[in-house]
């Protein structure tokens, strides 16, 4: 009997304070919002969490940015033209990236540090780069390769010591 009476209690609980369960939401690492008249930008990086509750008053989830809960759709990437080699990876003196299987066209490559800021930034139609490193101090880089006419962009991630 009195097991009964707490699951009503409970259960009434759930239905007065309209909390539900709500599945795909977002743990943040990092988010921002930002609002200025009917423009808003919302932006969280992170990774998925699974409970979130909320009513009308309050929303309590697991993530450190979610003011409100929304899904987000799946879509397929487009594929690449081109394969990418690129070594020595670790490298200390220079990285030579190779774009791979007949690609034609003009491509860009990037050498980026780990806060996101662009170090070197360099275009050709040559199937071969090659980046100096000398100027840059031991660390985790990434190098981003986009061909021209797509604007696809493959990551890989460089370290330099």
């Amino acid at each position: 009997m009195k097991r009964s009476r707490v699951f009503f209690l409970v259960m009434l609980m759930t239905l007065v304070t309209g909390w539900t369960t709500r599945a795909q939401s977002v743990l943040a690492t990092f988010g921002l919002d930002i609002q200025k008249g009917a423009i808003r930008i919302s932006q969280t990086i992170g990774e998925l969490a699974v409970s979130t509750f909320f009513s009308d008053a309050y929303v309590l989830t697991q993530g450190i940015h979610q003011h409100a809960y929304s899904s987000s759709q799946v879509t397929d990437l487009p594929v690449a033209p081109f394969n990418v080699s690129f070594g020595p990876n670790p490298a200390q003196e220079y990285v030579e990236i190779r774009i791979k299987d007949g690609f034609t066209g003009t491509w860009l490559a990037e050498l980026i540090d780990i806060q996101g800021v662009r170090l070197y930034r360099e275009e050709t139609a040559d199937p071969v780069m090659r980046f100096n490193l000398t100027p840059f101090s031991a660390g985790l880089y990434h190098i981003r390769v986009y061909d021209k006419v797509s604007g696809i962009c493959k990551a890989y991630k460089l370290i330099r010591y």
